[in-house]
């Protein structure tokens, strides 16, 4: 419980994540439901946030590190965060919302807990769209065919990375 007041508290203390957080008439944690129309796969997501007001929605995320190097780092291409605001952002919008930033509130999960608000550049966001696209036809390719197989082999040699191998 205090960790989580801690985390609250420091995200309050940003005063960029703080006016997404004390938005009035901020939507939080609305369930959207929608069709895709290339696909005809049923999509649901439940962003953590959308402000009416200037059209941001954003995703609280905890992390070791919210640095504006760091979070780029260890978690947005690694955990592909930017393929989830491309996806948070596409079923938004076949449900009528206006898009036009979204945003990450990083903030740090041990003391001082410091916070930062990342917004996904146009090329990100781009990037993450056709890259959830094509996941998007690989999953309604799958459901047509029920085969749901990964087309890795059976199995895969092990070999050292070049890094070690160099001297």
């Amino acid at each position: 419980y205090d960790l989580a007041q801690d985390i609250a508290a420091a995200l309050l203390a940003d005063p960029a994540c703080a006016k997404q957080l004390q938005c009035e008439d901020a939507k939080k944690e609305y369930s959207l439901f929608a069709t895709c129309p290339k696909t005809g796969l049923e999509l649901r997501c439940r962003p953590d946030l959308y402000n009416p007001h200037d059209y941001v929605m954003s995703d609280v995320k905890t992390t070791t590190d919210a640095s504006p190097v760091g979070f780029v780092r260890s978690a947005i291409y690694k955990f592909r965060y930017d393929a989830q605001a491309a996806f948070y952002k596409y079923v938004a919008e076949l449900c009528g919302w206006k898009v036009t930033h979204f945003a990450f509130l990083a903030v740090e999960n041990k003391a001082p807990h410091a916070a930062h608000m990342h917004v996904m550049g146009m090329d990100a966001m781009e990037q993450g769209h056709k890259d959830m696209m094509r996941a998007l036809e690989l999953i309604a390719a799958a459901k047509e065919k029920d085969d749901y197989s990964l087309d890795w082999g059976r199995f895969t040699m092990v070999h050292p990375p070049s890094w070690m191998t160099t001297e």
